[in-house]
C-alpha cells in the first residue's frame, strides 16, 4: 500500500489547514489512547540533565529516562493520522503484467517536528535502539531517484516500500562522469558498506551491519562470504570486502546471527555458502556452533551448461563443478531441528557470472514457509509471513533485505537486456 501525505483541513467547510509544531515522545509501553491530552506536572514532568544529555520523568510511578534525538539535516518529521480515503487513480491497467495500479491511501498531516525524545525504563535507550538510528531512506517507485554517487548511500538503510513496482535508482558519479541506473525490486531494501565485527560484542550488542539496528530480526539469514583465496586476491573480478582473515569472517557471521536472527521463531534458519576448501566449511560449522545452531541440511549446487552437462570434470584437480550450502537451525528447537545426519539435497543450475549463486527465494519458501494444508505452488499468498536478510549480497531480491559492498552490482541496467 502506497501512502500520500495531505494537510488536514481545519474544518469540513474550510479550505484552511491545521499543522502545528511538536516534540513527540516515544514511550517504552503501550497506551490504549491516541490523540491530544492536557498533561499536568502531576502526571508528566520532565527534568532535563544537560551535562549527561538525558531527561528524566515518571509515568504511573515508573521511572523513565530519555534522550533527545535530532533529525538529520534535510529531514522533517510529520505526525499524521490515517484515513480511509484513496487518491483517485486513472483506472489504467498495466497491460504487460495485467495488474491494476497500486492504491494510494491518504494520510492527514497533524503536526511537524525536527526532534523527538526516546524513553527507556530506568536507563536511557542504547545507541543501537531502532529509533535512535538514522531513519531509512524511502525510494519512490513512481519516479527516478537521483543521487550524485553511491557514497551518498553508504551506511543508510534504503527501502522500496512498494510491493508491486520496482523503483529506479540513478547514480551520477562525478569523478568518472558516468550515469548508472539500478532496478530496486518490489519490497526490497539494502545497506551499502563493510561489516565490522566488534571485539567487545558481548558488552555492546551492536550489530556489525552499520545502519541496521540489532532490534531488526529475520527468519532467514543467508551468507555468501568472500572467503580468503589467493587466486581471488590476484583477480579483479570482485571485491573481497576487506575480509582477508578467516577469523574476521567467522566473527562477523557470529555477531550478525546473534544480532538479527529471530531465535524465538520455529522457522528460523541460517544458510552459509562455502567453497570446496575445507577451511571454509569448518568456519561455517564454527559460526553455527558458537551461536547455538546445528547443521540441519546440506545443499550441493551442481553447475551445469544449458545442455545439462557439468561445466567441468567432477574429479577436476583445480576447479570443482559444485559449491556447498550449509543450513543451520537453532538446537533448542528439537521438533524442527533435523535429527541424526543432515538432510542432503542437490540443486542443478546454470551459473551466469563468476561466484554468483542461484536465487533460493522460491525454494526456501516452498520448503520452510509453505502453509502445510496448501499444495498450490504458484500462489505467493500460500506462504507464511517471513523476513529475510542476505549478507555479502551482490544483488537484490524482492521482499528481502541485503547488505554488502557490492549489494547493487547485478541490479545495474548493464546486466539486463530485453529479449
Amino acid at each position: 500500500m502506497m501512502l500520500a501525505l495531505r494537510s488536514a483541513p481545519k474544518s469540513s467547510n474550510s479550505n484552511e489547514t491545521l499543522t502545528g509544531h511538536c516534540t513527540p515522545n516515544i514511550l517504552p509501553c503501550r497506551i490504549h489512547y491516541d490523540g491530544p491530552i492536557d498533561a499536568t506536572k502531576r502526571h508528566w514532568h520532565i527534568v532535563k540533565d544537560e551535562k549527561e544529555d538525558k531527561q528524566t520523568s515518571y509515568f504511573r510511578g515508573r521511572k523513565l529516562q530519555g534522550r533527545l534525538v535530532q533529525l538529520p539535516e534535510g529531514y522533517e518529521g510529520v505526525v499524521a493520522s490515517p484515513t480511509d480515503r484513496l487518491v483517485p487513480g486513472n483506472g489504467n491497467r498495466n497491460i504487460e503484467n495485467e495488474l491494476l495500479e497500486e492504491p494510494v491511501k491518504i494520510l492527514e498531516s497533524q503536526a511537524t517536528f525536527d526532534n523527538f525524545v526516546v524513553w527507556g525504563h530506568e536507563i536511557p535507550p542504547a545507541a543501537d535502539d531502532t529509533v535512535m538510528k538514522e531513519p531509512p531512506l524511502i525510494l519512490s517507485p513512481s519516479s527516478v531517484n537521483d543521487f550524485t554517487g553511491l557514497a551518498d548511500l553508504h551506511g543508510i538503510w534504503v527501502k522500496n516500500p512498494s510491493t508491486l513496482e520496482a523503483a529506479t535508482l540513478q547514480v551520477n558519479e562525478p569523478t568518472t562522469g558516468t550515469t548508472t541506473r539500478y532496478a530496486i525490486p518490489p519490497g526490497s531494501s539494502f545497506i551499502i558498506g563493510n561489516l565490522t565485527a566488534s571485539k567487545s560484542y558481548s558488552e555492546s550488542n551492536v550489530s556489525p551491519i552499520s545502519g541496521l539496528p540489532s532490534t531488526e530480526k529475520f527468519n532467514i539469514i543467508l551468507f555468501d562470504p568472500p572467503w580468503p583465496n589467493r587466486s581471488v586476491r590476484r583477480s579483479s573480478q570482485y571485491l573481497t570486502h576487506g575480509y582477508l582473515e578467516m577469523d574476521s569472517l567467522v566473527a562477523t557471521m557470529q555477531q550478525t546471527i546473534l544480532s538479527h536472527l529471530r531465535f524465538g521463531d520455529e522457522s528460523a534458519i541460517v544458510g552459509i555458502w562455502t567453497t570446496n576448501n575445507a577451511k571454509s566449511r569448518q568456519a561455517a560449522y564454527d559460526a553455527f556452533s558458537s551461536t547455538g545452531l546445528g547443521v540441519s541440511e546440506i545443499w550441493v549446487w551442481i553447475k551445469t551448461t544449458e545442455n545439462g552437462e557439468l561445466v567441468s570434470p567432477l574429479g577436476g584437480l583445480w576447479r570443482k563443478p559444485y559449491e556447498v550450502l550449509f543450513l543451520g537451525r537453532p538446537k533448542k528447537n528439537p521438533e524442527k531441528a533435523h535429527k541424526g545426519e543432515p538432510l542432503k539435497r542437490v540443486i542443478a543450475a546454470v551459473p551466469d557470472e563468476h561466484s554468483r549463486k542461484p536465487n533460493l527465494k522460491e525454494m526456501l519458501e516452498i520448503l520452510f514457509f509453505r502453509v502445510e494444508e496448501k499444495e498450490v505452488r504458484d500462489t505467493p499468498r500460500n506462504n507464511k509471513q517471513y523476513t529475510a536478510l542476505e549478507v555479502f549480497a551482490r544483488n537484490l531480491t524482492a521482499g528481502w533485505c541485503a547488505c554488502g559492498n557490492d549489494v547493487l552490482k547485478f541490479n545495474a541496467d548493464q546486466w539486463w537486456y530485453q529479449p
